[in-house]
Formats: structure tokens, sequence, C-alpha cells
């Protein structure tokens, strides 16, 4: 089953070079950082989207916090 679909972008020169040199000096390959960026990105701007759905700013904090609990503990409000 295909799972992948070949697509042609253009990308800013300096950021190829960043991740260029972010595959360098891990272990991932470009195309696998470049998916898991787009998945991150759709899901910023999905808890984006919720959090403008409350109207307590409260709800609106406990929404962004469970996002960043996930994606960047170190800093989240606990």
């Amino acid at each position: 089953m295909v799972t992948q679909k070949a697509i042609s972008l253009k990308i800013d020169t300096k950021l190829l070079q960043d991740l260029d040199y972010e595959v360098s000096i891990g272990w991932n390959k470009r195309n696998t950082l470049i998916n898991q960026a787009i998945a991150l990105y759709l899901e910023l701007m999905d808890t984006r989207r919720r959090v403008k759905c409350y109207g307590n700013e409260e709800d609106k904090k406990d929404e962004a916090n469970k996002w960043l609990r996930k994606r960047f503990p170190e800093i989240a409000e606990w």
C-alpha cells in the first residue's frame, strides 16, 4: 500500500541549509524531518483554532498547555 506521494517544492536556501545541518547532526533523513515539521505545524494550527473557540481565558490556557505538555514539556505550566 502506498503511504507517500512525491511532491516538488521551493524552499528558502537558508532553510534548506539549516535542514541539511540538522540532518547531518542527527540520525533522521531530510524527508523524515520535513514530514515531522508538517505534522507539528498542522497540530499547532489545530490547537490554535481550538483555543479561539473558548471564551474563558483559563480554558484557553488549559488547551494551550495541553499541547505544550505534549510537545514542549520543559516550559509548560503545570
